[in-house]
């Protein structure tokens, strides 16, 4: 708490010769090198803790976030990757896509489109619908972030078809169409699929949703309402 990093990489790395396997104490180590750019010590810490038989899937997440924010992008997607090839499939799914596209829009990185589409590619060779509809958010996503806004409608339309359109309403994939559909320009769509399904909660941002459609559509006092 009063910011003194080299003392406190001094005490988890004196803590660390008393226990070995506390990977605890690895990840904060990790997490300290990282707080004084110290990146290859981070990256040692969690191979070191990759090694040990109680290594907490917690951790892929953590070297990834670290890995990312320290600009290496290349290394980030071979991390996620190997995330898929080794079993951490949850946090490739759920978390890692997300926080990649986040990182394109933050730090502006236009070749890091190429890197995403491979790791797209890779997502989509893994069988089963959960990983397939990700696989179909992604490429959403990556879309909208090149600015290819008609093929992101044009994305969004075919997907929505694809799980049954008006007889899905249902479906939990809905939000990421509804997203799609609303930062590509088309309101009056999402919006007509909002209110035929009655809901209000999208993966957390129905709201979001609805407010831009309404905003686009020129509804604003509605939007403001809901906002």
């Amino acid at each position: 708490r009063q910011r003194k990093m080299s003392e406190r990489i001094r005490v988890l790395t004196d803590g660390i010769e008393l226990d070995p396997l506390n990977t605890e104490l690895l990840d904060n180590l990790a997490w300290a090198y990282f707080g004084v750019g110290q990146f290859h010590n981070a990256d040692r810490t969690f191979d070191r803790m990759r090694t040990l038989p109680d290594f907490p899937p917690d951790a892929w997440r953590d070297q990834f976030l670290i890995t990312l924010w320290s600009g290496r992008i290349d290394k980030a997607i071979a991390l996620a990757i190997n995330m898929l090839e080794n079993g951490g499939e949850d946090l490739a799914v759920d978390f890692v896509h997300r926080e990649l596209c986040y990182a394109s829009m933050q730090l502006g990185i236009l070749g890091l489109h190429d890197a995403m589409n491979q790791w797209m590619e890779q997502l989509g060779r893994v069988p089963g619908d959960r990983f397939q509809n990700t696989w179909k958010e992604f490429n959403g996503y990556r879309l909208l972030l090149l600015d290819e806004y008609d093929a992101a409608a044009a994305f969004a339309r075919r997907w929505f078809e694809d799980i049954g359109g008006m007889d899905a309403l249902d479906s939990p994939v809905l939000g990421s169409i509804l997203f799609t559909l609303a930062n590509a320009g088309e309101y009056r769509e999402a919006l007509d699929i909002i209110e035929a399904s009655g809901k209000t909660d999208f993966y957390g941002d129905g709201w979001w949703i609805r407010a831009t459609a309404l905003y686009g559509l020129g509804r604003e006092a509605e939007a403001s309402e809901i906002l």
